[in-house]
């Protein structure tokens, strides 16, 4: 994964101080979509290859009842994702 820092002459915010790691597990709980736009820092923390995989996994995978026994293994889809935790209008925002 590239090495990011904030932008030099600025104080970096609480977020952007933590390891690259712990952002991306806040952001994989929190799925604020809105957040890699915040600042430079955070798109580049929040830009894996990894990551894009769970959410298109996320937003695409069937949620139908078959699928609620032990489809969902952690290399599929690690928690806290969960795909029955969205609601129809999430899974769509997700898709979009």
């Amino acid at each position: 994964m590239q090495s990011a820092s904030p932008a030099q002459g600025r104080k970096p915010s609480p977020l952007e101080a933590l390891p690259v790691e712990i952002i991306q597990d806040i952001f994989l709980h929190c799925l604020e979509f809105n957040l890699p736009q915040a600042t430079i820092y955070l798109n580049r923390a929040l830009s894996d290859q990894i990551l894009y995989t769970w959410l298109i996994r996320l937003a695409c995978t069937s949620i139908n009842t078959c699928a609620r026994c032990n489809f969902f293994t952690p290399e599929y889809l690690p928690p806290p994702l969960d795909p029955f935790a969205l609601t129809p209008t999430e899974r769509g925002d997700l898709q979009s």
